[in-house]
């Protein structure tokens, strides 16, 4: 899926993440500001890719409720318009988020995981090293 040789790949931007969180994916994905890292591999994705928005749990089903209880509020003088609007962004902004770190748990995550531990252990080996000399 991706070219690893690349720093931009979703596999070194979940290591990266992985390592700034110091956390498993599982928990790292739950994070709040972990949705920077949700933007970072969509960058990753084509250019054009709107499988996060339209493929997602929410748009295949409540979705369309939400649309179809927005729209009658327009018409009601007493509803907040504002209040149906932000929970149709809320709701579908956290579905693509979701969308997204479900892409990646797999292959990708698994991949980043063994990175990072490679990492680390690179890291010992050097202090190791250094110690060694001094």
């Amino acid at each position: 899926m991706n070219d690893l040789t690349h720093p931009g790949s979703a596999v070194e931007i979940i290591a990266d993440a992985l390592e700034e969180y110091d956390l498993p994916y599982e928990r790292m994905i739950e994070e709040p500001s972990a949705g920077e890292v949700a933007v970072h591999l969509l960058s990753t994705w084509v250019w054009d890719q709107r499988e996060p928005v339209l493929e997602n749990d929410y748009a295949a089903g409540p979705l369309l409720l939400d649309v179809l209880a927005a729209l009658k509020a327009q018409s009601d003088r007493n509803a907040n318009l504002a209040q149906a609007y932000e929970r149709i962004g809320e709701r579908l902004v956290k579905a693509a988020r979701d969308y997204i770190f479900s892409v990646h748990a797999m292959n990708d995550a698994d991949e980043a995981e063994r990175l990072v531990a490679q990492r680390r252990r690179e890291y010992q080996r050097e202090l190791t090293m250094r110690r060694a000399y001094e």
